[in-house]
């Protein structure tokens, strides 16, 4: 059902409805082989008793199914639509100043009707734990008065609060990972990656003008093959149309691995693209190396970066933009 169709109906009324679609989802499960490393699946065989355990935020999730016959446990995967009924049920159950449940336990035994478990308080044990910004998102959706807020979800708050402003203290490193642009008044232009006349000129100037504050860079080249399969009119001379770059190593890590930084130059924009984990560089070099870029190739080129690109306070701070007022 959609969210249409619980007007008027009771919360209680709506949550057992969804609880008994989740149940018949489980119901229609596939069992997890455990030839092979795709995970083929399986008829679900005889069963006493299924299970879910869910765990949600707005934009993340876990989840553990299993079938349980004569005392043995299975991993099972159930149709896809069950999400959509967890997902359904938090926005159902939320209560106004209390918040919706973070973890839900579903239990289908072979006979009797489905028991769900709803906790609102716990932390889940994630087994890749969300983002502190993802806290936040989420609150945003389903927020909670300061008495009905846990400790560990308020840390959270502070901190996904903290990374969203750029206030944050020197010792935050999380790695830093965005894709912006430079582009003409720093306003986001059309994706165009042809060369301009100049881009060739520019490359080379900038790896010239960051030599001179201590970065090293090398120029290169690249092709968007995307791009070009995506023209219906594109002739196999166009597959060859390379623009060039400017490639900017950030740190390197214990196991030999470098931060990645490219700067690619198309017309009527600048691609920038930064993928630097925490272990490849501290935080020092890889916030004055990008601080270096984001100048230079504005200088050499006249064009701001597009800030709403890297508007979130972390990046902004990254590099070198400051606090997001």
């Amino acid at each position: 059902m959609s969210e249409q169709e619980w007007n008027g109906m009771p919360p209680f009324m709506a949550q057992a409805t969804l609880v008994e679609q989740a149940a018949q989802s489980l119901r229609g499960a596939r069992r997890l082989s455990s030839a092979g490393i795709t995970q083929p699946t399986e008829p679900l065989g005889a069963w006493d008793l299924l299970t879910a355990s869910v765990s949600l935020l707005d934009r993340s999730g876990q989840s553990t199914f299993v079938a349980v016959s004569g005392g043995q446990e299975a991993r099972i995967e159930p149709p896809g639509d069950i999400w959509g009924f967890f997902r359904e049920l938090r926005r159902v159950m939320y209560v106004d100043g209390s918040g919706t449940w973070f973890t839900a336990e579903v239990e289908v035994p072979r006979d009797g009707p489905a028991v769900a478990r709803f906790d609102y308080d716990a932390e889940p044990d994630w087994q890749v734990p969300p983002g502190a910004r993802e806290y936040v998102q989420d609150f945003k959706r389903f927020p909670r008065d300061a008495e009905h807020t846990p400790a560990w979800l308020a840390d959270r708050l502070a901190e996904g609060t903290a990374l969203a402003t750029g206030r944050f203290g020197p010792q935050v490193w999380f790695g830093v990972r965005f894709q912006a642009s430079f582009a003409p008044g720093g306003v986001e232009a059309a994706y165009d990656p042809h060369p301009s006349p100049q881009a060739q000129q520019w490359a080379q100037q900038v790896v010239e003008r960051l030599a001179g504050r201590g970065v090293v860079a090398r120029t290169g080249r690249d092709v968007d093959e995307e791009f070009v399969e995506a023209d219906d009119d594109a002739t196999p001379e166009d597959w060859q149309v390379w623009f060039p770059t400017v490639v900017v190593p950030v740190g390197r890590g214990q196991d030999g691995s470098q931060g990645y930084c490219q700067v690619s130059f198309w017309t009527g924009q600048v691609g920038w693209s930064v993928d630097v984990w925490e272990h490849q560089a501290d935080r020092a070099t890889a916030q004055q190396t990008l601080t270096a870029v984001r100048e230079v190739v504005s200088d050499v080129t006249g064009w701001p970066v597009v800030e709403s690109q890297v508007s979130d306070g972390y990046t902004h701070v990254m590099v070198g933009l400051g606090p997001v007022a």
